[in-house]
């Protein structure tokens, strides 16, 4: 675990938690490899570029990341609609293969015996969303709004009403975003983000981390001060 030396931590109104990469840990590798069979259906291209784009557009708007790329690509329409639709249905076939962080639920426990609020915070589709077992209030649907855009954080603090918010994912964009926003962050160090990535978004990063085990000891130290 690293803590920044300049934070201030609250016992918070709200936990918002990331899916992909952070509730399901190793949801961003499959989500690559499974895109990427996708997409090789229809034009050749190494599994390294893939990598390489679900870093920097995970924290944007879907629809437009893939509009994004397909047109840089040179697809037709039909050649998206088939790419997005292959996409889908390999990861529809293929929930087996996204596990649930092994702690997240005894985090939730220890949320709920210490009248802590949280939510599922994730532009995830709801297939994969379908695999926490939680209750339909326990998750808030980003609608495809861009993680990397101030006004959507904002937006909702204002709909939840909520003010003191913490904030778990594992992309530094979604974290620099959330800190602007007046938000305490924790990152969650998985395959697609790591020491190099914090390292770049420390000063937006209040801890970053490896586990749920290591979320909760913050926040049980946080409520014995």
């Amino acid at each position: 675990m690293k803590m920044n030396t300049n934070i201030t931590f609250q016992k918070p109104d709200l936990i918002l938690i990331d899916f992909d990469g952070v509730i399901a840990k190793n949801s961003p590798d499959f989500a690559v490899h499974l895109f990427h069979q996708a997409l090789n259906e229809i034009t050749p291209i190494k599994v390294e570029f893939i990598i390489d784009f679900f870093r920097l557009a995970m924290s944007f708007s879907v629809k437009d990341s893939l509009e994004f790329l397909f047109k840089s690509l040179g697809l037709s329409q039909d050649e998206k609609k088939t790419v997005t639709e292959n996409y889908k249905n390999k990861v529809s076939n293929n929930l087996n293969l996204f596990h649930i962080n092994k702690d997240f639920y005894c985090f939730i426990e220890f949320c709920k015996n210490n009248n802590i609020k949280y939510k599922v915070f994730s532009l995830a589709v709801d297939s994969r969303l379908s695999l926490i077992k939680l209750e339909p209030n326990d998750f808030y649907n980003l609608e495809d709004m861009s993680k990397a855009n101030v006004k959507t954080f904002l937006k909702v603090k204002k709909n939840l009403n909520v003010e003191n918010v913490s904030y778990i994912d594992d992309s530094p964009l979604g974290l620099r975003t959330g800190k602007l926003s007046g938000m305490n962050t924790i990152m969650m160090y998985n395959s697609l983000f790591g020491v190099s990535e914090y390292l770049i978004y420390k000063e937006y990063i209040d801890y970053s981390v490896s586990s749920f085990s290591e979320i909760q000891t913050i926040f049980s130290n946080l409520l014995s001060n």
